[in-house]
């Protein structure tokens, strides 16, 4: 701990100061000159050298996350399994970070960011936003790896030109060249397992222009998370980064323009060398919600104030908001618009097509999140292979994985309107070609289902990355959509006379979709419900099977 060189009374951090200050007479320090404070030979984080500094790590019994500390504080409950424990601690030698960005949003800030939040999360718990909740806000410095790269080569970009001739169009292509000199710095990637790489890049960017040199002073009255994850397991992600702005600044030089260039983010980023991947703390907010044996996260940018909360949905509120919302369109629609009976059955088909796609989208994320594949860091804690890897090694359906992606999207939007030309044809007594628009949207939304893609777009940041769920293991919630969209394009291909049976077959779509927005909301429940992890500390998450 770091003394008050006046009082001798601790001295912290204090991020809207961005100085020491003492907890008793207000004297402040700056902490990179320790000469006006005293560092206490009791000190639990003691700086040593420029590169070594002496810690106490707090380890938690449960769940084996560590955090370095120089707060007695520390033992009291975990940031990532949530529970009451009594930390076990001990002395090491840590090599000190390169880099740290020092905490420029306090805890009272923090609080004021995540309530304003959760309230506007109109379907929140109450229990999400209780003083003794928001109390547990934690303030630590998490590791990352800052990758410094540069290039000096020759790029060659596809180019085309089209022009019209009589009746033809003809397409001319380029090879296109450029010499390329780069260099880059600041892209960042968390090394810490515990953290969630989802988290992480939830929170980014951070402004490294702001970074200092490490010095001790800045750990004072706050907590830092411990680095196991190899500066390797992101360089692939950290080129590519920088491979991105290198190719959308190529597309707009003026010797490139008009001739539709194209380049792979892969081809210039295995150019790129990494020169040099130092360590630096980056501050976050973090708090744990542990209830019934699950934990939901929050954490907040400790620079910028940025925010990403696990909130699950109230099934309470849920209701009674819906109703609340229901009642006075139903009423305004009832003044104001009168559908044919056809036109309710293309709504209603369209309906399930929205579903469709929300359902598909939160399955995805939720096998994305079983399985880990989204987090490099934790697979590699682990030893784990990558999933791109266990597809490529192993043929067989249960291992290959696909990423979600635009492809899928562009499917789903074709059988979107497939199936309201459908519903026109058959509306102006054209059942033949509406038939076939239908059979075809059927296929388009199936190939939507199973198909992914791994293709790269020009424009790459931190980007969040989903994978696809086998359909049949996602079938029993995605089929009821399907099956309202197959009902309401049977029925306008029939076409009766009577307009009751329009009304019955709607109504009856509208409940099978209703449980699918149920299981919708189910699935977004899990996906804020974390299964505290065990990093590998302790034979592996249990419990894991029994969630999803």
């Amino acid at each position: 701990m770091i003394n008050c060189a006046g009082c001798g009374a601790n001295m912290r951090f204090n991020p809207e100061l961005q100085l020491l200050k003492c907890d008793y007479c207000d004297s402040t320090a700056d902490p990179e000159n320790l000469q006006a404070a005293i560092i206490s030979p009791e000190s639990r984080v003691r700086l040593q050298t420029k590169d070594i500094f002496e810690a106490k790590i707090y380890t938690c019994p449960q769940c084996g996350a560590e955090l370095v500390s120089d707060d007695d504080t520390a033992a009291t409950f975990c940031n990532y399994c949530g529970a009451s424990v009594m930390f076990e601690e001990r002395s090491v030698t840590m090599k000190a970070p390169s880099y740290v960005i020092p905490f420029k949003k306090s805890k009272d800030q923090c609080q004021q960011i995540y309530s304003k939040f959760v309230k506007s999360s109109l379907f929140a718990p109450k229990s999400f936003i209780k003083n003794d909740t928001v109390e547990r806000f934690r303030g630590i410095y998490m590791p990352f790896w800052v990758y410094d790269m540069g290039m000096q080569d020759d790029v060659h970009l596809a180019g085309s030109k089209s022009h019209r001739r009589g009746d033809y169009i003809i397409t001319d292509h380029y090879d296109l060249a450029a010499h390329v000199r780069a260099h880059g710095n600041g892209v960042s990637f968390d090394a810490s397992a515990a953290f969630a790489d989802e988290l992480s890049q939830s929170l980014a960017p951070y402004d490294f222009r702001e970074c200092k040199g490490f010095s001790a002073g800045y750990l004072s009255g706050f907590y830092a998370d411990t680095a196991d994850v190899q500066p390797q397991v992101y360089e692939v992600e950290a080129k590519n980064v920088i491979a991105s702005d290198i190719a959308n600044k190529l597309m707009k030089e003026a010797a490139f323009r008009g001739y539709n260039a194209t380049t792979s983010l892969e081809g210039i980023g295995s150019r790129m060398r990494i020169e040099r991947a130092d360590m630096a703390y980056f501050p976050v907010w973090f708090l744990a919600n542990y209830s019934k044996g699950y934990v939901s996260y929050a954490v907040v940018n400790g620079q910028t104030g940025k925010i990403s909360a696990d909130i699950p949905i109230d099934y309470k509120k849920y209701i009674i908001g819906s109703l609340i919302c229901a009642v006075p369109v139903m009423l305004i629609l009832d003044l104001f618009f009168t559908p044919k009976p056809a036109l309710l059955a293309i709504i209603a088909a369209i309906f399930a097509i929205v579903i469709y796609n929300i359902a598909n989208s939160a399955l995805n994320q939720l096998y994305t999140r079983t399985h880990y594949l989204d987090d490099a860091g934790l697979r590699s804690a682990r030893n784990e292979t990558s999933p791109e890897v266990l597809a490529a090694n192993n043929n067989s359906k249960k291992t290959k994985v696909k990423r979600a992606g635009g492809f899928s999207s562009t499917m789903s939007t074709i059988a979107f309107v497939l199936i309201v030309t459908g519903g026109s044809l058959a509306s102006a007594g054209a059942v033949g070609p509406a038939m076939i628009a239908f059979v075809t949207a059927f296929v388009f939304f199936m190939v939507a289902s199973t198909s992914g893609t791994g293709v790269s777009k020009a424009k790459v940041t931190h980007k969040k990355v989903v994978f696809k769920q086998p359909f049949r293991e996602k079938a029993k919630v995605l089929v009821k959509p399907l099956i309202a969209i197959g009902i309401c394009a049977l029925l306008l291909i029939i076409n009766p006379y009577i307009d009751i049976v329009y009304y019955i077959v709607v109504f009856a779509c509208m409940i099978l979709l209703l449980t699918c927005i149920a299981d919708i909301v189910s699935v977004h429940n899990k996906l804020t419900r974390r299964i505290p992890k065990q990093f590998g500390r302790r034979g592996g998450d249990e419990n894991e099977s029994n969630f999803f």
